[in-house]
């Protein structure tokens, strides 16, 4: 028998492959004796007789897909055959490169061959819509086709650049979504008219992160008018926004016993005020009254020396990254710090490593009580924050009111009125818990489903003044009362954690001391989940109490 092997299609690049086909076929020879082997055989293009294999790892389509401007959205996969590519208005080309699984197989783009792994030549490109068409012809004749469309707009784009993301994430821009799994820059396919209105939103997150707008256009915030395209840089971090303050570890740690009381940061064991930035009993505050926490530092609004400090809760060292009028109320979302200028009667951001202060509701020097958009909203007396990463509530007050500031658009409501005298606000995601210190007891507020806010806890409270939550209790920081007292959400019960007054360290209900007997305890207090941490206002430190 004379077999003869006339040519094969393609260049086989691997020697190991010539011999894999060589020794199939000729099992397959030696299997059929009874067929007429006087004609020779012949390959024309395709491999008809390879076993299944063979035939599955040849026919696998294209490997890989590359544009030359713009995004493939969504990302590349293998098992994708339809792609939108979003370009700026006055796009007039792009190349493509497609690299198919099987050497052996053919591309063409738009009709034109092209060589796997190299770009096609110049595509030229419309207003609109217009469709790219990639198809890689397998050995066994199989045409396999991946389409492209390539939108270019006549008018101005919203792209979004995402670092850090593990997971899903899905934005909203006006009413348009964008469902995003992967790191990079991407385009929402709507283009907008030149002066039209943009606002984007995070909807949705992966559990184990937060993830905030870092950098937009119209002064970092992430809404206004559109003029040009516009890129906005969302960055994603590992940890869990819950209870108004952001948690580094997940899930969320259970709080443990609290046993012990001890000073972090401030003159001690003698309370001295100052303005030194340095580590542990050498830093000095002057008025200390709201504190958050992001997991790996305490933030502070420290109100009389105007500044935003930091407490690095590894080693107990203190800097400051701002200076800001009246700083009253602080909160992070993990990538800013919000806080409350009480006397100027607005709402301020700063990045969390520190950075220019920037004004995103009220006017500067202007109260009242007008909800609106941004710098056109009013406040009276902004007092305490809390966030639950999509938007910020603000104890208003000089109006006995609760505000909410939407970080998507800037847009301030007003969300609960009749108050008397609020101070302190934390969150669960569901509830929102409000010390309502002119009449002594807790208010709550349902975030989903809006209403008025109804009484909580009542009875054994003097001037409810700050509040935090671990997610099984609410802890109290009492104005006139001048002790700490921890809510059991579930039942209601109430208990004394700590009500000596005085400035020294030490076991709860015995030697521990706290607030100081000219003043009230009119501060704040806040849990990463370990600890719960206090302002200590008038001794001027900054203290926690831990196992």
């Amino acid at each position: 028998m004379k077999f003869r092997i006339s040519k094969i299609k393609g260049h086989l690049k691997k020697i190991f492959f010539r011999i894999y086909l060589f020794l199939s076929y000729s099992i397959f020879i030696l299997g059929s004796s009874y067929c007429d082997f006087n004609k020779s055989l012949q390959f024309q293009g395709s491999l008809p007789f390879l076993p299944n294999e063979i035939t599955q790892v040849l026919n696998s389509g294209l490997s890989n897909l590359v544009v030359s401007q713009g995004t493939l959205y969504p990302v590349f996969s293998t098992s994708t055959t339809s792609y939108l590519v979003t370009l700026s208005s006055g796009t007039t080309s792009m190349t493509v490169t497609p690299t198919a699984s099987d050497p052996l197989a053919t591309i063409t783009v738009n009709g034109i061959s092209v060589t796997s792994g190299n770009a096609s030549g110049n595509i030229t490109l419309s207003s609109g819509s217009n469709t790219i068409i990639v198809q890689v012809t397998e050995q066994d004749g199989t045409i396999k086709t991946t389409t492209i469309n390539a939108n270019v707009v006549t008018n101005f784009l919203v792209k979004v650049n995402i670092t850090g993301l593990l997971g899903t994430l899905v934005l909203t821009n006006n009413s348009e979504s964008l469902s995003l799994t992967a790191n990079g820059e991407f385009t929402f396919p709507t283009s907008l008219l030149n002066g039209s209105s943009y606002s984007v939103a995070i909807i949705s997150k992966p559990s184990s992160q937060f993830c905030a707008i870092t950098s937009a256009p119209n002064n970092n915030l992430p809404y206004g008018t559109i003029s040009a395209d516009i890129t906005m840089t969302i960055q994603c971090s590992s940890g869990y926004l819950y209870n108004g303050t952001v948690y580094q570890t997940f899930p969320i740690p259970s709080i443990p016993s609290l046993i012990q009381l001890t000073t972090m940061a401030g003159a001690y064991p003698t309370s001295t005020l100052g303005n030194t930035d340095a580590t542990g009993s050498a830093a000095r505050f002057d008025n200390p009254i709201a504190i958050a926490t992001d997991g790996s530092n305490i933030y502070v609004a420290d109100i009389f020396n105007n500044a935003i400090r930091k407490v690095q809760i590894s080693d107990n060292s203190v800097s400051t990254i701002a200076t800001s009028a009246g700083p009253h109320g602080i909160a992070t979302d993990g990538l800013y710090v919000y806080v409350t200028s009480f006397n100027t009667h607005v709402i301020n951001r700063v990045p969390v490593g520190g950075g220019t202060v920037q004004t995103i509701a009220g006017t500067v020097n202007t109260s009242g009580n007008l909800d609106g958009q941004g710098i056109s909203a009013r406040f009276n007396t902004p007092t305490y924050l809390t966030t639950d990463g999509s938007n910020i509530y603000i104890t208003d007050r000089g109006n006995n009111q609760i505000r909410k500031y939407s970080i998507a658009t800037g847009n301030v409501t007003t969300i609960v009125t009749g108050l008397t005298s609020p101070n302190g606000i934390t969150n669960d995601g569901t509830y929102l818990y409000i010390a309502n210190s002119g009449v002594n007891n807790i208010m709550r507020y349902n975030l989903n489903l809006g209403g008025a806010a109804t009484v909580f806890a009542t009875g054994g409270f003097t001037s409810p003044y700050g509040l935090a939550m671990d997610g099984s209790n609410l802890y109290v920081f009492e104005g006139s009362g001048k002790q700490i007292k921890k809510v059991v959400i579930s039942t209601g019960a109430i208990s004394i954690l700590i009500s000596a007054v005085g400035y020294t360290d030490g076991t709860l209900g015995s030697t521990a001391q706290i607030c100081t007997s000219g003043n009230p305890c009119d501060s704040s207090l806040t849990t990463d989940g370990v600890f719960l941490y206090i302002a200590d206002r008038y001794n001027h430190s900054i203290r926690k109490i831990g196992p």
